[in-house]
């Protein structure tokens, strides 16, 4: 799966602009002065194409491209060494069932897995960290380019506020005016379909194709690894996958087995005992009740063992094509963070019937797999990474997001 964390982006700059012109307000707040006239009933608003302003400044655009291959080699580099590191790890699992490995080479060889790993996600910090100094640089010359530019474009001081038409991010804002924070705020808040469309729009054109990143390569299989991914990591399940598959490649092999024979396979992943549990209830639940066919609604998924409704979800998106929203706790985070959920929505259903009545049908099993990757990869529960978020324009939490509370947890 090809991943956005290194895109140029110029929202990034255009976050710093507002950013510096908020810091500038604030600080002119601080100072002794008279009280500032207060805020006109209807602020003159103006949106300017900051590609004008890129077609201006030839330098922006070549460092952009620059930027840009950059960032692809980077992606490149990364996804080639982690193939190659899950193709070990498989092989590795496949020789340890075939008894292959006495216990200390099998120890020695998990060790240096291990370390690979470690190495792999190191290299990806500095290789990121160094593209973000240079993304830094780029930033700081278009910033300097789009003051000049609105300096010229409003020198008759004609406009209150300026928004570039791409994201309605805001560029500029009368400091005669006590134009807050909240006002701003409130200004994106009001045009939420707006703001929604272009983060769609977004992410269309970065990802039009998107899907899950858990490997799979039946309906029956698909279902497992989900049921597997639950609190664990997607590159951990498609560790254990491969050899897990290649012994029960079906409900029906699956159904003749124990769980502790599928715990031998899985015991990497969190809660082995209980998923092992649960796969081998729902391999026999399938067998017996629907003809070793996984079913395709939601009341019958959900009454397998181990399937709750996000679980359920993601498989009538992924494997049936159907328009579903999955919510985990990477979508319910990041939908609450855009504004896209409300406070209310405490919980991962309420969040579903909200974005499910916000996004068109056409956008939603999509819209579930971009919200869940910008939230594992830039809008993380840990931190949120405005500065290199691609959308952080249009987030009403940019540079001050918390988790959202309610429970987040679900199957």
């Amino acid at each position: 799966m090809k991943k956005s964390i290194f895109r140029v982006a110029m929202v990034a700059a255009m976050t710093a602009v507002a950013l510096t012109a908020c810091d500038k307000s604030q600080k002119a707040d601080e100072q002794p002065s008279e009280s500032k006239p207060a805020v006109p009933a209807e602020l003159k608003i103006a949106y300017v194409e900051v590609d004008s302003i890129m077609t201006q400044y030839q330098f922006c655009k070549d460092y952009k491209q620059i930027l840009t291959k950059k960032g692809q080699n980077i992606q490149a580099t990364i996804e080639k060494k982690g193939q190659a590191l899950q193709t070990a790890a498989a092989n590795f699992q496949q020789k340890v069932q075939q008894n292959a490995y006495t216990r200390e080479q099998a120890q020695a060889i998990q060790l240096n897995l291990q370390k690979q790993d470690q190495d792999l996600q190191a290299l990806q910090q500095r290789l990121s960290a160094e593209f973000q100094t240079e993304q830094d640089k780029f930033n700081v010359a278009l910033h300097d380019s789009i003051q000049n530019y609105l300096a010229r474009y409003n020198k008759d001081k004609k406009y209150s506020i300026i928004f570039s038409k791409s994201g309605d991010n805001l560029l500029y804002a009368d400091k005669a005016y006590d134009i807050t924070a909240e006002i701003i705020a409130g200004l994106n808040k009001a045009y939420k379909p707006e703001r929604l469309e272009h983060i769609l729009n977004h992410f269309n054109a970065q990802q039009p194709e998107i899907t899950t990143e858990l490997e799979f390569g039946t309906v029956f299989q698909l279902l497992c690894a989900v049921v597997l991914s639950a609190q664990c990591t997607d590159r951990r399940v498609n560790m254990v996958t491969p050899s897990l598959f290649s012994r029960y490649p079906s409900a029906e092999r699956m159904a003749e087995a124990e769980p502790e024979d599928i715990y031998e396979y899985i015991s990497s992943v969190s809660y082995p005992n209980a998923k092992a549990q649960h796969l081998v209830g729902l391999a026999r639940k399938i067998v017996a009740d629907y003809g070793g066919e996984v079913p395709k609604d939601m009341d019958s998924l959900t009454s397998l063992p181990g399937v709750g409704r996000k679980t359920a979800n993601v498989m009538l998106a992924v494997a049936f094509d159907k328009a579903a929203m999955p919510v985990d706790t990477h979508v319910f985070r990041v939908s609450h963070r855009l504004g896209l959920a409300t406070g209310t929505a405490d919980t991962p259903e309420k969040v579903e019937r909200q974005l499910t009545r916000l996004i068109p049908a056409s956008y939603l099993s999509r819209a579930h797999h971009w919200l869940l990757l910008h939230g594992r990869y830039v809008c993380t529960s840990r931190r949120a990474h405005c500065e290199r978020c691609e959308i952080a324009s249009l987030c009403p939490s940019a540079g001050k997001a918390d988790k959202p509370k309610g429970n987040s947890r679900r199957k």
